[in-house]
């Protein structure tokens, strides 16, 4: 019983060790670290949320039958999906806060996120056009369209904190009076 007491510890132990301590990316965590794009390159992001892109890939003929004019929409829709805590990486910045992240293998499939004034300067999704129920956003030279729920969609980042605290010693033998 007591050896199943000190396995069940030592898994707890090694399983907390290697868990990921994601954490919302701040304006202020960059700016603080003072981070090249060099350095950027070395960290591992992730997604806060679920994203899912769209686009419609409708398409309209017309064409004269019979003496009647026949209008075909064929509707086709797009759709990319990327899972919360998706891994991404950092591709290049345009202006030194932005960041083009990328969670495909292709470097020219990114997203952009910047700090959001309204999110406590958290590293959020960047679109235009944003309305009460979607904004669109850049992919691969295309417009996407992604739900309004999705522009909270945010940075994570794994992170650490390492204290390191020196220590001096003295041992004072006391005074005597002379």
């Amino acid at each position: 019983m007591n050896q199943a007491y000190i396995l069940i510890l030592l898994s707890v132990f090694l399983f907390s060790a290697c868990s990921k301590n994601l954490t919302y990316l701040h304006r202020n965590a960059v700016e603080d670290s003072r981070m090249l794009d060099k350095d950027m390159k070395g960290i591992q992001f992730y997604l806060s949320n679920e994203l899912i892109l769209e686009r419609s890939l409708t398409q309209k003929k017309s064409q004269v039958r019979d003496g009647k004019i026949i209008v075909e929409n064929a509707g086709e829709v797009e759709r990319i999906r990327i899972p919360a805590e998706s891994p991404g990486v950092f591709v290049f910045s345009p202006d030194g806060e932005k960041m083009a992240i990328s969670f495909s293998e292709n470097d020219d499939a990114f997203l952009m996120f910047g700090p959001n004034p309204n999110e406590n300067n958290r590293y959020t999704l960047l679109g235009k056009n944003w309305n009460r129920d979607y904004g669109e956003v850049t992919y691969r030279n295309k417009t996407y369209f992604v739900s309004r729920r999705s522009a909270m969609t945010g940075l994570l980042v794994d992170l650490k904190y390492k204290q390191q605290t020196r220590e001096r010693r003295e041992t004072l033998r006391g005074r005597r009076i002379d």
